[in-house]
């Protein structure tokens, strides 16, 4: 069996000062170049049916490139 090193031993954090002043850098400070975002939305009714998605109002909002759900993929992940 392996030996545990890290196990209950101390450990230098880094970038502490730059965390306590406000000076660090997160992902959500990054902005790119011609970045994209995205937004997950979920069914208001945890055990409803879906019957039908309709994305034609969606995508005429002006800076939507696109939509996409589950039923674009051959194969739905569960979850669950």
């Amino acid at each position: 069996m392996a030996k545990l090193h890290e196990v209950h031993q101390s450990r230098q954090r880094i970038h502490v000062m730059e965390k306590m002043n406000g000076c660090a850098i997160y992902g959500a400070d990054l902005h790119l170049p011609h970045m994209l975002y995205a937004k997950g939305v979920v069914t208001g009714c945890p055990y409803g049916e879906i019957r039908a998605i309709h994305t034609e109002e969606a995508l005429n909002i002006p800076g939507v490139r696109g939509v996409y759900h589950s039923r674009q993929h051959k194969q739905v992940i569960d979850l669950a």
